[in-house]
């Protein structure tokens, strides 16, 4: 049977939850497909796990330990389907999740890469952030929407996509240095043109552990997060405005800000100053700081909001779009 879909699943000492995540794929209606699985290095029971399933349609690589990056672009050297889709070892896929997403870019050449909504699994009082970010994913359906809210955080699940193999050989696959590798890859695809679509169906249940990798692996701290927010901000700028840059404004005061804001220096990207909703906002020397309402208009303007509080933003939001800003031209929520 030849395979339509390569499944890509890395694996590293997910003995607990690993034989489920398996049998959710080999469980699936749509039937063309072959699940590569890439053992990292694991030193708990998941290798036996691993070794106890049968089903003909599994590849299973042992390695020692080489991080997610590295096993991920193995795994897609050693795919032979014109699709790849992503898999974690802790989540669930849904039997129909395959179908729903193959058909979706049968039906839309034009799109690149499909996700999907998911559900949250997780302790929802001691792991709100995870659980509002999934809700906060699962409004985000169209490519206009993702595009627009892609600085803002990862506009969708790593592990519910879907997406053509040959955006790989066109774009590069996973870069393997210190930074969150699914992000910088969605950001590389965005800024290449690569359309996003997402099913407007829960097709995941997501399983926020605690030793979840971005949870605890320092290739999805702050920093790194916010330096590829930076890089992939510049090359926008660059490509929208080409001769010269406008002033730009960012919405946000004190130190967290400062730290967030200073990797878009880093890029070209210089500050005119920042934006609070006090008047009595101590100044320090080099940094210049207005009231909101003194803010300019949207011409010759770009508005970053680092703020991260959800009713700050949301308020934000609304203010600029009633002075004639647009997300996404003239304004981006980055945080």
């Amino acid at each position: 049977m030849e395979s339509l879909i390569s499944v890509i699943m890395p694996v590293r000492n997910a003995a607990g939850t690993v034989k489920a995540a398996v049998d959710s794929i080999t469980h699936q209606t749509f039937r063309h497909f072959e699940l590569i699985i890439i053992n990292d290095g694991s030193t708990d029971d998941t290798g036996q796990v691993l070794n106890s399933c049968t089903d003909p349609r599994l590849t299973i690589v042992h390695q020692s330990h080489q991080g997610i990056a590295k096993s991920l672009n193995k795994a897609l050297h050693l795919a032979k389907a014109p699709f790849i889709a992503r898999m974690d070892a802790d989540d669930i896929a849904a039997p129909g999740r395959l179908a729903a997403q193959y058909q979706y870019l049968q039906k839309h050449q034009d799109t690149g890469i499909v996700s999907c909504l998911v559900t949250f699994k997780g302790d929802i009082n001691n792991q709100k952030g995870y659980f509002l970010y999934c809700q906060w994913i699962n409004t985000l359906l169209s490519n206009h929407e993702m595009y627009v809210n892609r600085f803002t955080d990862s506009p969708l699940a790593h592990p519910t996509v879907l997406f053509r193999k040959e955006i790989i050989d066109d774009h590069g696959c996973y870069d393997e240095s210190r930074l969150p590798e699914d992000y910088e890859l969605w950001l590389r695809w965005m800024d290449k043109g690569v359309r996003f679509g997402k099913v407007n169906k829960e097709l995941l249940t997501w399983s926020d552990l605690p030793g979840r990798l971005s949870r605890v692996h320092v290739n999805y701290g702050q920093r790194e997060f916010y330096k590829v927010k930076a890089r992939y901000l510049a090359k926008w700028a660059e490509k929208k405005y080409r001769h010269k840059l406008p002033d730009i404004w960012v919405w946000g005061w004190g130190k967290a800000v400062f730290q967030k804001s200073s990797y878009l220096q880093e890029y070209g990207l210089a500050i005119k100053g920042y934006i609070d909703v006090s008047t009595s906002t101590a100044t320090p020397k080099k940094r210049k700081v207005i009231h909101y309402l003194q803010l300019p208009g949207p011409e010759n303007t770009l508005v970053l909001s680092y703020v991260g509080d959800r009713l700050g933003k949301r308020k934000i939001h609304e203010f600029l779009v009633s002075r004639g800003y647009e997300e996404g031209v003239n304004f981006y929520m980055m945080a």
